[in-house]
C-alpha cells in the first residue's frame, strides 16, 4: 500500500484532472459532496462545471481505540500511519461498523429533486460501505427517472464492495492523508474553509 500526503493546492491541481475526466460524460447538473472528506475535490468540480453543490452526511459509531489514537496522529511519522492503516484493514473493524446513517438537508435538495445527472463525490473509497450507503440514498431521493449518477473519488481500493469502485479516480490501493484529516498540517485551513461553505 502507498502513502500519499495531499495539500490544498495540488488536490485542486488533481481535482481539474478528474473535472476533464468527468467532460467525457458531459456536464453534471449537480455536484454532491460526501462530508466532510469529499468537500475540496467536490467544490473544485462544481466550480469547474459550475454547477450546485450540495452536502451528504455519513457517519458510523464511533470505535473507541480509533477516537484515543486520533490525538497522536498528528505527530506520527508517515510510516507509522502507514502501518496502522494497513493494521485497521486487515483487522475486522470494517466489518463490525459497517453501517452507515446517511442524512442530509431535504429542505435545500428539493429544488433538485428532478436533477438527472449527479456527480457523487468523495476522497477515498476505502471499503465501499459509505458509497453504497450515499449511492442509496441519492437514488431513492431524486425522481427523475431517466437520472444518472456517477462517482468520483481520488483513490479507490480494489478490495472494495464491487458495486462503488468509482467511475473516475486516480490512484488505486493508496492511502491518503489530506486536509480534512485531523492529522495534517493544513487541517485548520481547511476547516475554516469548509465551514465557510457550511454556513452558507
Amino acid at each position: 500500500m502507498e502513502y500519499l500526503e495531499l495539500s490544498l493546492e495540488n488536490i485542486r491541481n488533481y481535482s481539474r484532472q478528474i473535472a476533464k475526466s468527468v467532460e467525457s460524460w458531459g456536464k453534471p447538473d449537480l455536484v454532491i459532496f460526501v462530508a466532510s472528506g469529499g468537500y475540496l475535490i467536490g467544490n473544485e468540480l462544481a466550480c469547474y462545471f459550475q454547477t450546485p453543490l450540495l452536502k451528504i452526511c455519513a457517519t458510523r459509531k464511533a470505535h473507541l481505540f480509533k477516537k484515543i489514537l486520533s490525538p497522536f496522529l498528528k505527530v506520527l511519522h508517515s510510516k507509522m500511519k502507514m502501518a496502522l492503516r494497513k493494521w485497521e484493514f486487515q483487522s475486522d473493524y470494517h466489518v463490525v461498523y459497517a453501517e452507515r446513517i446517511v442524512s442530509f438537508d431535504r429542505d435545500i435538495w428539493k429544488k433538485y429533486r428532478n436533477s438527472q445527472k449527479i456527480l457523487v463525490v468523495d476522497d477515498s473509497v476505502d471499503t465501499g460501505n459509505t458509497m453504497r450507503a450515499v449511492k442509496e440514498a441519492v437514488s431513492f431521493f431524486f425522481i427523475n427517472e431517466d437520472k444518472k449518477i456517477k462517482c468520483v473519488a481520488l483513490n479507490y481500493f480494489r478490495k472494495c464492495l464491487p458495486d462503488t469502485k468509482p467511475d473516475f479516480y486516480l490512484w488505486a490501493d493508496t492511502s491518503l492523508s489530506g486536509p480534512w484529516s485531523n492529522d495534517s498540517k493544513e487541517n485548520k485551513f481547511f476547516l475554516a474553509e469548509y465551514s465557510k461553505y457550511v454556513e452558507l
